[in-house]
Parts: C-alpha cells; structure tokens; sequence
C-alpha cells in the first residue's frame, strides 16, 4: 500500500458512533452504581447473597466506568483528528490556489512571440 486516503466526514463519523456507545456504557454505569448501593435488592432473606455479590458488582461497575471513559476519550481524539486533518487540507488547499494565481500571473507575462 503506498499510500491511504482519510476522509474526515467518515471519522466523524466514527466519532458519533463511539460517543453513541459511551453514552450507553455511561448509562450502564450508572446502574450498575446504584444497583450495588442497594442493600434489598435481593428481598430480605437473601440479604447474605447480595453481600457476597456487592464487590463483583462493584468491579463490574468500575470497568463499565473505565469503557465508557476511554470511548469519550477515543471520541474526543478522532474529533481532534479530523479537526486537524481539515486544517491541514485548507492549508494545502490555499497554498495550491496561491501557485496557480501565481503561475496565470506568469503566463500573461509571456510575450507572444510572431512567427511563420
């Protein structure tokens, strides 16, 4: 492969779609903190069990944490990819207008030369 083509609406893209999956492990989350923060969720007779299960939970809850910061952190850097892949377009973009404006310049310049 020589060379690669990035095409920042489809890292856009990509960025919308991990944001979408944060926002649902960030809701996972959330349930999972206050799941573990019940002391009856269980009923009253099972209430040894649910003491067994409140540390699992709990790193269960800690993960789905973590995965959903890391997606709005891989969010957060394909946005600032593709803001800096633009950047870099509309520079190349301004710099290749300037030649040309420069190299029609030139040519008006170019005497018309007579001959047979």
């Amino acid at each position: 492969m020589d060379g690669f083509t990035v095409t920042i609406g489809e890292v856009l893209a990509h960025a919308a779609t991990a944001e979408a999956q944060a926002a649902r492990a960030d809701v996972a989350a959330e349930a999972g903190a206050h799941l573990s923060s019940l002391d009856d969720a269980y009923g009253l007779f099972c209430q040894p069990f649910g003491q067994m299960l409140v540390e699992p939970q709990q790193r269960g809850t800690d993960a789905i944490t973590k995965a959903a910061a890391a997606l709005h952190g891989l969010t957060e850097s394909l946005e600032q990819a593709a803001a800096e892949y633009q950047a870099v377009d509309e520079k190349v973009t301004a710099v290749l207008d300037a030649l040309v404006a420069q190299l029609d310049a030139a040519a008006g310049m170019i005497p018309s030369v007579g001959g047979n």
